[in-house]
């Protein structure tokens, strides 16, 4: 990846870290279809936001109350406190931050610290009838540490990078049935000061959610990647309204390596006038969002 420095970023640094997921996502297969009352999930696919109307502000958070092996999140250990995400838009136009990635890797040959920023445009509309278009322009900002040992002392290298990233999505509604496609990062590239330019994966994305009742919701996705060091997933969720103000929902993820990757979400919802709160847990990892309609 980054001349000398290809072996370590390779093998402790998968490239799913330029992906990224939006953590209030306790279902993943419904975020990536339709604008669900917990988000705005154009980072899933970038046409979902044209079904929207209104203004939006939108600030997440997420904390991990115990070390896990998160397979979503980039296979890293984490445990601690991280602001997710914030977005500000309005309808088919949208503008967010993300910190995608932050890594803190130790091993017996040294230290490895890594970031990575995201800042993206969403636009979306409808392009046809029921048929809706979408496409993310982002750009990267990354951050490289490495302190390698070298008998008793360290051998330290940084390095910055700057990159972008292009998405594209599409969702089709007839009757009470949604489906989408989306393909992440379809043009990206990110170049690097002093050592060779990177090429972020990219993943294509699809899911179908049918709404048998105006008080449920359930879908069903998955994801295929274009690098072999990542793993295809599949998802399934089911979104229950029970009351005006509140939402139940549900998920699991799962993928056809490991049975260490079957897992389930949970999470509710709660609306009051223009604001929506939300919660949700998967896998040790807490989440909450705040959501102010305009």
């Amino acid at each position: 990846m980054i001349g000398v420095l290809v072996v370590g970023v390779l093998l402790l640094i998968p490239n799913r870290s330029f992906i990224g997921d939006s953590p209030d996502a306790v279902s993943v297969a419904l975020a990536e279809v339709t604008v669900a009352k917990e988000g705005v999930y154009c980072f899933y696919n970038p046409a979902v936001t044209g079904l929207s109307q209104g203004e939006v502000i939108m600030f997440s958070f997420d904390y991990v109350y115990e070390s896990i092996e998160d397979v979503l999140n980039y296979e890293s250990k984490i445990r601690g406190r991280y602001f997710s995400y914030f977005l500000i838009g309005e309808g088919g136009v949208n503008l967010s931050y993300r910190p995608v990635s932050r890594k803190d890797l130790v091993n017996e040959n040294g230290e490895i610290i890594y970031s990575v920023d995201e800042f993206l445009l969403n636009l979306a509309s409808l392009l046809y009838f029921n048929f809706y278009g979408g496409v993310n322009f982002k750009y990267y900002y990354v951050r490289y540490g490495e302190a390698l040992r070298w008998g008793e002392s360290y051998n330290l290298n940084l390095d910055t990078g700057n990159g972008y990233g292009v998405d594209i999505g599409f969702v089709y509604t007839f009757g009470n049935i949604n489906v989408g496609l989306s393909g992440i990062n379809i043009i990206s590239k990110v170049y690097y000061k002093d050592y060779e330019s990177d090429r972020p994966p990219t993943i294509f994305r699809g899911a179908v959610v049918f709404h048998p009742h105006n008080l449920v919701r359930v879908g069903i996705g998955g994801e295929k990647n274009s690098s072999s060091e990542l793993r295809d997933f599949f998802n399934a969720g089911i979104e229950f309204k029970p009351f005006k103000s509140i939402w139940l929902r549900g998920g699991l993820t799962t993928s056809s390596i490991s049975k260490d990757d079957f897992f389930y979400s949970f999470g509710f919802g709660v609306s009051v006038r223009s604001t929506e709160v939300n919660f949700g847990i998967r896998k040790s990892r807490v989440y909450l969002t705040l959501k102010v309609k305009g």
